[in-house]
């Protein structure tokens, strides 16, 4: 009750936990390290002291409101107080506060979500529902892009891209974790439900706009952004240098989540990452995006080839680049030598682990995604 009382915002309600409020700095001090030593070290002793003391104090409990309660929830309908807070918050837009009562218990050290994994989840669902609806104020409802392309793939990279990252986090999440079982379940899908329909609007206003600039000035950024260059302007020159360039091929892999691999690699010792963004060629389906990324493209034009309607490679001299090996093919040819073995990634990583190099050794992994921003 000590403990209760000092974490309060208010004064408490009870008339008998007033004298609770008076008691000395060092008693308090005192009873805060008790209660923390019995949840850490007796939880089932203190989750039955804690819920028989929390039924003689139904003013209490009548009472509570999230904005009253301090961080630590010594009872049991401090952290449901809090969680029906936090899911009319979430209705009503304030990301912001969501975002603290939902990182204070997920990232701290909360009793009542250790012992409950379904009140975890659900905090884990708030949290990220509260990220995303930041994200998308943070970027606005309108892409605005009034210099063309290239300020249109810049404004994707600063704000657009967080977006979409938190969005796809939501979704991951809401997949493993939104079960019946979660408290206040209906409550909780409604908001999801509500931010997902959020972000499909946003997401349409953005790619209506994004199409107008493309109807205006062509569907062909500047040499820069253009996949069809990326070989030549970037991996062919890398090959040309002292070590080994190993260059991935990833399909479907988003710019948000070539971001987020590049945060997870930056720190690296003795790495130098960067991250730079190109626009899929069009349409961005995985026969063009991934075949684009060889060396196809002559004097800046490709030569698709036609199966029906749908495109099933490009046409490189005498053969066509449509699968792994016309691919190797192409980029072997474009750099010569004993060059470019094509591997799977079991492959690269059993190399890898057979032939460690010694410290400073320097290789380069170039990343490249075929989607559209």
């Amino acid at each position: 009750c000590v403990e209760y009382v000092d974490d309060l915002k208010r004064p408490p309600v009870d008339l008998r936990l007033q004298e609770a409020s008076r008691v000395q700095r060092v008693l308090v001090d005192a009873c805060r390290e008790a209660a923390s030593h019995l949840r850490a070290r007796h939880p089932s002793f203190y989750k039955g002291v804690a819920e028989e003391t929390q039924g003689w104090l139904a003013e209490e409990v009548d009472a509570a409101r999230a904005e009253d309660l301090g961080r630590t929830d010594t009872f049991r309908f401090e952290e449901d107080t809090i969680l029906k807070a936090a899911l009319a918050a979430l209705g009503e837009r304030r990301w912001q506060v969501v975002l603290e009562w939902a990182e204070a218990r997920v990232d701290g050290d909360s009793f009542w979500l250790r012992s409950d994994p379904a009140r975890l989840s659900a905090w884990q669902l708030v949290g990220d529902g509260a990220r995303l609806g930041l994200a998308i104020d943070g970027a606005g409802p309108a892409l605005a892009a009034r210099n063309g392309l290239d300020h249109a793939v810049e404004r994707y990279r600063e704000a657009g891209a967080v977006v979409d990252q938190a969005h796809r986090h939501l979704e991951q999440r809401r997949l493993a974790l939104l079960y019946p079982q979660l408290p206040d379940f209906e409550t909780l899908r409604e908001r999801l439900d509500a931010l997902r329909a959020r972000w499909r609007t946003w997401a349409d206003a953005w790619g209506r706009e994004f199409n107008a600039i493309c109807r205006a000035e062509g569907f062909l950024p500047s040499a820069a952004l253009q996949q069809r260059t990326l070989f030549e302007e970037v991996v062919r020159p890398l090959t040309q240098e002292p070590g080994t360039t190993a260059l991935f091929l990833i399909d479907a892999l988003r710019f948000e989540m070539g971001e987020e691999l590049y945060r997870q690699l930056v720190g690296t010792p003795a790495t130098t990452v960067h991250l730079a963004a190109r626009l899929a060629e069009l349409p961005t389906v995985t026969e063009v995006g991934m075949n684009v990324l060889a060396p196809v493209a002559e004097r800046g034009r490709l030569r698709p080839v036609l199966a029906g309607e749908a495109v099933r490679g490009f046409a490189l001299g005498e053969f066509t680049v449509s699968d792994p090996e016309s691919r190797k093919r192409a980029i072997h040819g474009r750099i010569g030598g004993a060059t470019c073995p094509w591997l799977t990634l079991d492959e690269v990583l059993g190399r890898a682990a057979a032939s460690l190099k010694p410290a400073g050794a320097r290789a380069r992994l170039v990343g490249v995604h075929s989607r559209e921003i």
